[in-house]
């Protein structure tokens, strides 16, 4: 599958970035607050983003079904952005004012600049390949905290287990749209 090549191609870079001590504070609950709000607010800004990027690849879709698909994703997108903002935010104090007077933070800016590059460039395959990676990432840190059986802080837990349902749910399930066999469907269109 394109991840697993990537995670191979990547080599240590994957694992390095697991064990970031920014990850790592977010898994075992010691990340100050100041920087898990900064991280949210800048987390909700490329979300909103990403959001525009996937609108690119239902224009660049080859087929109907392919559209169709893509746009389930960016409608589970959107409703997870929803669920953040009227269930999560509120119950750690963020509110729409934090919001309207957030700044992105350059490498905010510069990520979601490259995925607009990767859309612009007209391809259906530049633009997956370039979103996949943040799915396959947030995968594998849920994985990760799992694994090593963290307790974590309970706001910073709630955030953490309502993102890996939601990728759980709308990624990795058979359903989901970077399984095995559906971009093993859709390799035709990522390669034109």
């Amino acid at each position: 599958m394109f991840v697993h090549g990537f995670q191979e191609e990547v080599g240590d870079l994957w694992q390095e970035t697991l064990q970031h001590p920014f990850v790592r504070s977010l898994a075992d609950g010691t990340l100050e607050k100041e920087a898990f709000y900064y991280y949210l607010l800048q987390d909700d800004y490329y979300l909103s983003h990403f959001e525009k990027v996937i609108e690119k690849s239902v224009e660049q879709a080859g087929t109907a079904e392919l559209a169709a698909e893509m746009r389930e994703v960016q409608v589970r997108l959107q409703q997870s952005e929803l669920l953040m903002r009227e269930q999560f935010y509120p119950r750690v104090g963020l509110t729409e004012r934090d919001f309207s007077e957030r700044k992105p933070a350059p490498t905010a800016y510069h990520y979601t600049s490259h995925l607009y590059r990767m859309a612009d460039f007209g391809s259906f395959g530049v633009t997956i390949a370039a979103l996949l990676p943040c799915y396959a990432l947030y995968a594998d840190m849920g994985k990760c905290t799992k694994r090593r059986g963290v307790r974590c802080h309970f706001i910073k837990s709630c955030w953490i287990v309502m993102w890996m349902k939601i990728i759980k749910k709308w990624c990795c399930s058979r359903n989901g749209w970077w399984n095995r066999r559906r971009v093993w469907r859709m390799r035709g269109n990522l390669l034109s």
